[in-house]
């Protein structure tokens, strides 16, 4: 075995050690999970995706062994396939007449999980397509099963509240994911740029600029959450929160790109964020910033001086 595949199998390995820690059902594993994908994007990032499949592989018998082939599947789609697809997408590059080289953008890359993201929720529409009361009806029921597993006859909810929260759970939950698997991304190209393995330079928050795709996919999303009953409308409903986290990622660029343009960016971001974090309005407005930024262009007036 080589050098390269070795080093894939010891990032599969601290991978799958990730993902079975909640085994444990400890506070600290509850947190730990969460970088599941961090040792694959670190072999993705600096080894190819090659041996992102492979360190996914790895992960995915050691899930086997110790729970099911359901863990092991789990394991597969939800956190190895995406890494490796992502991996495969940001290590291309290409250049142009100058010899410039010009990397995979990082917009796309986002567009890529967010692609991932909404085509979880449409089979979770499919596969509920017989159940009673469509896909909202079993989300609904399979919230209440969990909630009685974990609480028993003490689970703190009721009817009212179950449902509130069945409105918007694939949603909320494909948001999340996405939100992990970009943090975990971002991470591990971090740490490999501190250890010099890293193949492609750090992308710029300031370069995101989404495909005009997902513009698209959120006028659809509002149309069919507004207009349409049953299963559809309660897909349009859910594919909103993934949409606009995308808009919420773009709005950061302008953020930053305006930050750069007044002055000192640590002070200036740090409050931002921090109202990002305790002002829900303000997280709303950076995500109506960042629509904005699709018809605008306000990151490139902001890098070029234009409109003052």
């Amino acid at each position: 075995m080589g050098r390269d595949a070795m080093l894939a199998v010891a990032f599969g390995a601290a991978s799958g050690f990730l993902f079975l820690s909640l085994l444990s059902g400890s506070l600290a594993a509850m947190l730990l999970v969460n970088l599941t994908q961090l040792p694959l994007f670190m072999a993705g990032l600096m080894l190819g995706p090659h041996a992102a499949a492979i360190a996914g592989a790895t992960g995915a018998l050691g899930a086997l062994g110790a729970t099911s082939l359901y863990g092991a599947l789990l394991f597969a789609i939800a956190y190895a396939g995406p890494v490796v697809l992502v991996s495969w997408q940001a290590l291309r590059w290409r250049t142009d007449e100058s010899e410039t080289v010009w990397w995979y953008p990082p917009g796309y890359l986002i567009a890529w999980l967010v692609a991932l993201a909404l085509a979880a929720i449409a089979v979770g529409a499919v596969v509920t397509m017989g159940a009673e009361g469509g896909y909202e009806g079993a989300v609904r029921a399979t919230l209440e099963e969990q909630l009685q597993l974990l609480f028993g006859g003490n689970a703190p909810h009721d009817a009212q509240t179950t449902a509130a929260m069945a409105a918007v759970f694939p949603g909320a939950g494909a948001a999340t994911w996405v939100l992990l698997t970009g943090v975990n991304a971002a991470l591990a190209q971090r740490i490999l740029v501190w250890w010099r393995k890293n193949r492609r330079p750090t992308p710029d928050i300031v370069d995101v600029e989404l495909p005009r795709w997902i513009v698209i996919a959120l006028g659809l999303a509002l149309a069919g959450g507004l207009l349409l009953p049953g299963s559809l409308g309660y897909l349009g409903r859910n594919a909103l929160p993934v949409l606009a986290l995308a808009f919420f990622v773009a709005g950061l660029a302008v953020v930053h790109a305006a930050a750069r343009r007044i002055g000192p960016t640590g002070p200036i971001l740090g409050i931002v964020y921090v109202l990002i974090l305790f002002v829900t309005p303000v997280a709303i407005a950076v995500a109506a910033l960042g629509l904005i930024e699709q018809w605008a262009g306000l990151r490139r007036r902001l890098a070029t001086g234009q409109g003052e």
